[in-house]
């Protein structure tokens, strides 16, 4: 496995994705190992419909995405009625819900339903993004990449940062990235929420500010390939966001990831 493959956590995904884009197949997905279907739904039908339809690029709430209509309110600007591209989804997941360490701790949360709704996220807003049930068109799957964790010192947090580059590159781009309830599964273990402390406590000081680095009000300007705007939006959260220690691996990582996209 390449030294830039995080391994030893559920990040070795990145390897998959990229076996997955060297396929010819429109779309991948990504499911945990413990998460099972729910009868008589098909997850990815739903996540097919999403992407054959389009949505929203807005930076206004969608509400109708809450009704049965699905159709703009009142008030929701003209310009942005017209459909944009979906370049990435993010599923739901019923029974065993993704809570933080601190939240297991607290409240002994009992299982939960994801709410049945295809809902665009506004252009800007930063999302926190769950990567046990995710879909993608392949040509996104540069951005896909799931952090490596520096030895298991930032553990928890490689889906996450991922999704708020994601979502960065998009807006850059004009394209939208949905979460998407109707592409629900099942999520039937909870990991021991001690554990999930100690994988947590060091990443959270970054992760309570690397938003508002990502989602600065400087533009982003791009003219050229997805990896080119990738590597901006990177750079900025690598040089403003991530310590010293985390900001070297990060970087060299990740420019031999993109170099497979050469």
């Amino acid at each position: 496995m390449p030294s830039f493959i995080p391994t030893g956590t559920d990040m070795i995904r990145s390897w998959g994705m990229y076996q997955a884009w060297l396929g010819d197949a429109p779309y991948v997905l990504t499911l945990d190992d413990d998460v099972r279907p729910i009868p008589g739904w098909d997850p990815f039908e739903a996540y097919e419909e999403a992407f054959e339809q389009g949505s929203v690029a807005s930076r206004f709430l969608s509400v109708g995405a809450l009704t049965t209509s699905h159709q703009q309110m009142r008030g929701f600007p003209y310009r942005d009625r017209a459909s944009a591209k979906v370049a990435i989804q993010y599923g739901g997941w019923d029974g065993v819900l993704d809570y933080d360490a601190a939240t297991q701790l607290v409240t002994q949360p009992e299982n939960g339903f994801f709410a049945d709704v295809v809902m665009p996220v506004p252009r800007g807003v930063p999302v926190t993004t769950c990567i046990m049930n995710a879909a993608w068109r392949r040509e996104y799957t540069p951005i896909m990449w799931q952090l490596p964790m520096l030895d298991g010192k930032y553990n928890r947090f490689g889906d996450i940062w991922s999704g708020l580059f994601q979502k960065r590159v998009l807006d850059v781009l004009g394209d939208v990235m949905v979460v998407n309830g109707k592409a629900t599964v099942r999520h039937e273990r909870a990991s021991n929420p001690i554990t999930n402390l100690e994988r947590e406590q060091p990443g959270v000081e970054i992760n309570e500010t690397l938003a508002d680095v990502v989602f600065s009000d400087e533009d982003v300007e791009w003219d050229g390939p997805l990896v080119d705007a990738y590597r901006i939006v990177t750079n900025r959260a690598a040089f403003r966001g991530f310590s010293p220690d985390y900001r070297k691996h990060f970087l060299y990582a990740r420019d031999a990831w993109l170099e497979l996209f050469a």
